[in-house]
């Protein structure tokens, strides 16, 4: 009898132990919240991870669509902290024309000094297609940027000053084919700003995601310690033929 207690003693320990090494993955682990946006399925960004030591805010005040099907991606603050937002796909589109619209009224060509738009796919830090809106903490400095990474090589980044008008939707583009990249930029009355690259960074669609984000440079929350906010009225995909 003692040792059938002793038998059960160790099973209980070892129960104990498994739960609290495995189980708290399976107990406690939070599915990524997901929300359709444009005809796909994104999964919103948690946790506390790069681009620039930020936290990442997935709740419904940070991340949702509206009563008109148009994306809300806010920089908030909880309990005294600030959070950026993010949302990505979860499998390739490929090769073809990525093209997003983003309200007059998130005034993306005058976003806070310490804030950045990201339209973008990524692979990893090697293999990534960039269009951000930031004047990176240069108040007079260029406000849009094209970039194929490394962004450190020559002739991996192109960028130049817009001036949008706020009562007009922006509309940005990602073409990416197998030969060239193209970026372009265009609101209604404004010539577009328009890159076409060519050079040997260019890579093939496969392990990438498209994602969006709205984030805070080395996690410095708004200069004035506002909350902010970015409207993505649509986003469409075609694919190349």
């Amino acid at each position: 009898m003692k040792n059938k207690f002793i038998k059960i003693g160790l099973i209980s320990l070892l129960s104990i132990f498994v739960f609290s090494f495995v189980g708290d993955d399976f107990a406690f682990a939070k599915a990524p919240r997901t929300i359709d946006f444009a005809g796909h399925e994104w999964v919103v960004k948690s946790g506390y991870k790069g681009p620039g030591k930020n936290h990442w805010n997935d709740s419904k005040d940070a991340v949702f669509v509206d009563s008109k099907g148009r994306l809300h991606m806010k920089i908030t603050k909880v309990g005294g902290q600030f959070y950026s937002s993010e949302v990505h796909l979860e499998n390739s589109l490929g090769y073809g024309t990525y093209k997003f619209e983003v309200s007059g009224k998130s005034k993306v060509d005058k976003l806070d000094q310490n804030l950045v738009l990201g339209l973008f796919l990524y692979q990893d830090d090697e293999h990534e297609l960039d269009i951000e809106l930031s004047n990176w903490q240069y108040p007079n400095g260029k406000n849009l940027h094209y970039s194929v990474q490394p962004y450190k090589t020559p002739g991996n980044i192109k960028s130049a000053k817009i001036d949008l008008d706020i009562s007009k939707k922006s509309t940005y583009s990602i073409k990416w084919l197998p030969n060239y990249v193209r970026f372009r930029a265009s609101q209604k009355g404004m010539d577009p700003f328009v890159w076409k690259y060519r050079g040997k960074d260019n890579f093939s669609p496969g392990e990438e995601v498209l994602a969006m984000n709205f984030w805070m440079i080395d996690g410095m929350p708004p200069s004035n310690g506002k909350e902010k906010e970015i409207i993505i009225r649509n986003f469409e995909f075609t694919p190349a033929e």
